[in-house]
Parts: C-alpha cells; sequence; structure tokens
C-alpha cells in the first residue's frame, strides 16, 4: 500500500510538473500548437500516457529574424527515466541521445531539446547529467553537417513544481527582438553591456529560455507610479 501510495503521488508530480512546462511553452510562443494537440489533458489520459511511457512533448513554432527570413524551431521535452544512471555513465547519456536523434527534423532550423530529470539529492543517477547536456550541446554543433542547430536545456522537477511567473513578487519579462534592442540602445544612447544584467542560469532566464546577448523587458508595477519599465542584459555570470 505505501509504494502504491508514493507511486501515486509521484505520477500526480508529473502531471503537475508537465502542465507546467506546456504553460511554459506557451509563454515562448509555442501556444498555437499546445492549443491544437496537448490542451485539456485529464489527469486519467496522463496516467495512460505514463504507462506507455509517452508523456513526452513535441511542439513548433516559427518566427522571424531582422532580415525577414522564418525561423522554424522543434522543440522536444524528454522526460529522463528516473531510474537510467545516465549521470554516471557517459555511454548511457550518449545511447540516449542517439534515440531523440531520430527524431529531430530535419526541416527545422534549430532542435531544442528539454530535458527533465529527477533532482540530483534525490536521485543520484542524475549526479552529472548537467555537464553531459551542456557538452552534447557543443559537440553537436561543432562536428554535425545537418542543417539545424541543437540547443540543449535541462530542468530538474524542483524548478518545475510550480510556475515561477505566477508568484507576486515577479513581475512581466519579455524577450526584445533584435529590432526593438536596437532601437533601445539608441534611444539610451548606450550599449548592451551597460545596461543592469541578468544571469543566463536565473530561473527567470530558464523559464523563457533565454540566452546570452539577449535583452529582457520588464513591467513593473507600483501603486504611486503606476507601470515602470526596465532592462536586463542577459549574461553568464561568473
Amino acid at each position: 500500500m505505501a509504494t502504491l501510495q508514493k507511486n501515486n503521488k509521484f505520477i500526480i508530480n508529473l502531471y503537475q510538473i508537465r502542465n507546467n512546462i506546456l504553460r511554459m511553452l506557451s509563454n515562448r510562443g509555442y501556444i498555437g500548437f499546445i492549443k491544437k494537440y496537448y490542451s485539456d489533458i485529464s489527469f486519467d489520459e496522463f496516467q495512460k500516457l505514463y504507462s506507455q511511457s509517452n508523456i513526452g512533448i513535441q511542439v513548433y513554432k516559427e518566427t522571424t529574424n531582422n532580415k525577414s527570413n522564418i525561423i522554424k524551431t522543434q522543440c522536444i521535452v524528454y522526460f529522463v527515466d528516473p531510474t537510467t544512471k545516465v549521470g554516471k555513465v557517459k555511454q548511457l547519456f550518449t545511447r540516449l541521445m542517439n534515440s531523440l536523434e531520430d527524431t529531430f527534423d530535419d526541416n527545422a532550423d534549430i532542435v531544442n531539446v528539454i530535458m527533465i530529470a529527477q533532482d540530483k539529492d534525490i536521485n543520484t543517477n542524475m549526479n552529472s547529467i548537467e555537464k553531459y547536456v551542456k557538452s552534447y550541446q557543443s559537440i553537436f554543433n561543432s562536428t554535425s553537417k545537418t542543417k539545424y542547430k541543437v540547443k540543449m536545456e535541462l530542468f530538474y522537477y524542483s524548478e518545475l513544481s510550480f510556475n515561477i511567473i505566477d508568484h507576486y513578487l515577479v513581475p512581466k519579462h519579455e524577450l526584445m527582438n533584435k529590432d526593438e534592442i536596437k532601437q533601445l540602445l539608441i534611444d539610451m544612447k548606450c550599449n548592451k553591456e551597460q545596461l543592469p544584467k541578468i544571469d543566463v542560469n536565473d530561473p527567470i532566464s530558464k523559464y523563457y529560455g533565454a540566452e546570452i546577448g539577449n535583452v529582457f523587458r520588464i513591467y513593473r508595477c507600483s501603486p504611486t507610479s503606476g507601470i515602470s519599465i526596465y532592462y536586463r542584459f542577459v549574461v553568464e555570470k561568473k
């Protein structure tokens, strides 16, 4: 009975995490795809998907760059099996990625792989997964001859057990496009390095998938002065 209750609690937690991921992806621009294919999945339906080892997510979005070219992004969310010793044996992680590569879309410009893993302090199998995730992206993009580039991300369960942007102390954040950043720097008569900084590993940066060199527009509400707008330059703090 205790084992059954523990398993049920684990599945309920995964269900909440998956829903938070879908909301995070909606805030990253995948909302149309999510509404069409992933909306309103009940807990019973999730349990069935879980029993089939099919709780992963695959979504697409199209954006335009500053040259008006269409950029197609494929996003794959993969839940790492808690029993997989990927953190101890590099070969196992490589084997895992080789199987995932079969799902990469050759027509995409960016393949964004988001790996979801159990926390290291709970599961020692995940001890070194962060190192392998980072090295995979670097090696793939420097050696692969594919059209697309791979962007790897790693989240632990605890980071997605709640939705960070729902916290009353977290103001609204938006990632600015290149044209907006260019105009901002002209208006403020400065360069990006002179803007206040935010770490690329900050929870908000991770939530929105921010990269080094991006700029956030932040809306802060005040009962006296109304809405004030601030900016943060994304950097990797040492």
